[in-house]
Formats: C-alpha cells, sequence, structure tokens
C-alpha cells in the first residue's frame, strides 16, 4: 500500500497519509528503520492499524543535471534554437 509522511510531530511521531483516500494514520518514529522525513513516499504494510513493514517507495530518477541548468530561465548553459 502506498503512503506519504504527512508531518513528524515532536520528534517522536510519524503522520501518515494512506492510500488513495490518504487516511490519517500515526506511528511512532522507531517503528522505521530508516530516516524519516516530511513528503517521503513509502511502500508499507498494515494488519489492521498496525504497521508491520515499511520501505522507501521507488521514485523516478530526478532529471540530469545539466538538463535542469538548461531549463532554468536565466541559465547561462541554454543553447539557442536553430
Amino acid at each position: 500500500m502506498k503512503a506519504v509522511i504527512d508531518r513528524i510531530v515532536d520528534q517522536a511521531f510519524v503522520v501518515l497519509l494512506v492510500g488513495t483516500e490518504e487516511k490519517e494514520m500515526i506511528f511512532p518514529k522507531e517503528a522505521f528503520s530508516f530516516p524519516v522525513k516530511e513528503g517521503l513516499q513509502l511502500d508499507i504494510e498494515l494488519a489492521g492499524d498496525q504497521l508491520l513493514r515499511a520501505k522507501k517507495a521507488d521514485t523516478p530518477n530526478k532529471a540530469d543535471p545539466l538538463e535542469r541548468l538548461r531549463k532554468r530561465q536565466h541559465s547561462r548553459y541554454k543553447r539557442k534554437e536553430r
């Protein structure tokens, strides 16, 4: 099941928005075996309201750094169109 970290409360609890309906669920930060931060996308397994497993979701690779420079409005790396 897909989830996203909505916020971290008091550096102790992680608030997840779970599934397409974005149901809000709260888990202790210690339930995660990796560093967590807001906006992180996860693949999770639940048993009722208990978190069985959580891992970072596979996200597409970021755009090529040079391509991002070329797309900037004031980039010096833009090539003139012919």
